[in-house]
């Protein structure tokens, strides 16, 4: 598991309780990119960036 997505499902699991650990990495990418294609603005993930 990559330390970046490590990072991620800790951050996810302190904010929301969710523990994405139980998802396979690729599986879980895969999901986020599909939402982020299907469901969010551009300037929303810019703004994200600043």
């Amino acid at each position: 598991m990559s330390n970046d997505y490590q990072e991620f499902i800790e951050r996810v699991k302190r904010k929301t309780g969710i523990d994405l650990s139980l998802y396979k990495e690729a599986q879980m990418k895969r999901r986020l990119t599909s939402l982020y294609e299907k469901k969010v603005s551009g300037r929303f993930w810019v703004s994200l960036m600043k």
